[in-house]
């Protein structure tokens, strides 16, 4: 009687989670920072985030959040070579400050979006990086009066509102052409 063993799921291999939290934690530690609170999130978002809570978030964050842009691109590089794609989707948030800024954003690309609607024409956005550009591509790939490019190159890459709709002559072209 042969009996045949199955092999056996490695557990000792940590999953995304616990190693984005080890990850998280302990490069804050190695520069000095004390992080009060690190919690991984995933439910509703389009992506996994490490939301940390800490008292020195002004020096982690930086001007205009380049010192967490920093210091989210090595922790998805590390994550990445562990993890695959699947690791280069985790987000690290420092007291909502990204959250907080996405929705700045998206309020302020609502207002052009309603420009947009009604005037027919093109907007291009400020230049902005690789996860805000995304964020508004996701915000119109279900807009039926509005779609999204990006354009430049570098830096200087950006997103366009472009009407689906757009009309080929202004309005009063149109009456005036009906008119000849």
């Amino acid at each position: 009687m042969a009996h045949h063993l199955q092999p056996t799921p490695p557990t000792s291999l940590p999953s995304l989670r616990e190693e984005a939290l080890r990850i998280v934690r302990s490069m804050l530690e190695a520069a000095g920072f004390a992080p009060e609170e690190i919690v991984f999130e995933e439910e509703n978002l389009p992506h996994p985030v490490v939301a940390v809570h800490m008292s020195q978030a002004k020096m982690l964050i930086g001007p205009r959040g380049e010192h967490l842009k920093a210091f989210n691109a090595l922790v998805r590089a590390v994550l990445e070579r562990r993890f695959g794609r699947e690791g280069r989707r985790v987000f690290v948030d420092v007291n909502r400050y990204h959250h907080q800024h996405l929705e700045s954003l998206k309020a302020k690309v609502r207002i052009v979006a309603e420009r947009v609607r009604s005037f027919s024409v093109e907007a291009e956005l400020a230049p902005m990086g690789s996860y805000e550009r995304m964020i508004i591509h996701a915000m119109f790939a279900q807009d039926p009066d509005i779609t999204t490019e990006s354009r430049g190159e570098g830096r200087a890459r950006h997103v366009v509102l472009i009407p689906r709709n757009k009309q080929r002559f202004a309005p009063w072209e149109s009456t005036l052409r009906n008119q000849a």
